[in-house]
């Protein structure tokens, strides 16, 4: 994590999933994600003198992120729904590596649901709740 912008009004934070997040350091709000590795970005760091950033994690390439002109262009690094990537990357940073390990293969522990399995028949199976943080 770093701060960013002239006055460092800004908070900049690799993930583990690729995005990088910019929070508003005043207010908390997210303000937006981008992807900026396809797996892990875990160095942020902000030009000395200029808007400029630069991104690098497991990929062997290093990005570096200006704004762009509001003219309306998409920028297709930018993801759409921040709320939804942020409450994801809440929910793997506080689980288990080797129950998501085992999950990302397609198996289940004992008396947990699948989380989108679209069965609604079955209203007695357990809900699904994000794991607790780990201890240390």
């Amino acid at each position: 994590a770093n701060f960013f912008g002239s006055n460092g009004q800004y908070i900049v934070a690799g993930s583990d999933d690729g995005s990088f997040f910019v929070w508003n350091r005043k207010t908390t709000n997210i303000l937006r994600v981008l992807r900026g590795d396809e797996r892990i970005v875990n160095c942020l760091q902000p030009h000395p003198s200029t808007c400029l950033l630069a991104t690098s994690g497991i990929d062997p390439v290093i990005r570096l992120w200006s704004p762009l002109p509001e003219d309306g262009t998409v920028n297709d690094r930018e993801v759409e729904k921040i709320y939804e990537a942020a409450s994801a990357n809440q929910i793997r940073m506080n689980s288990d590596p080797f129950e998501l390990m085992i999950m990302s293969m397609g198996y289940r522990f004992p008396n947990q649901s699948p989380m989108n399995s679209g069965d609604e028949q079955n209203d007695s199976s357990p809900l699904h709740h994000p794991p607790g943080c780990r201890t240390s």
